[in-house]
């Protein structure tokens, strides 16, 4: 989701994966899909990866 999210958005392939690998971690710190997060929450992920 995140990826697709990115890139409808214009966002570069660079974001766009790095968008897929944020929430992808997300999803797995919770059952199901409680953990996914929202435009805000995929951000403060981003913030967390290295440039």
């Amino acid at each position: 989701m995140g990826f697709l999210h990115e890139r409808l958005a214009g966002g570069s392939l660079d974001a766009c994966l790095a968008a897929g690998v944020a929430c992808g971690a997300a999803a797995v710190t919770g059952p199901g899909s409680s953990a996914a997060p929202d435009s805000a929450g995929l951000r403060t992920w981003l913030t967390r990866l290295p440039a």
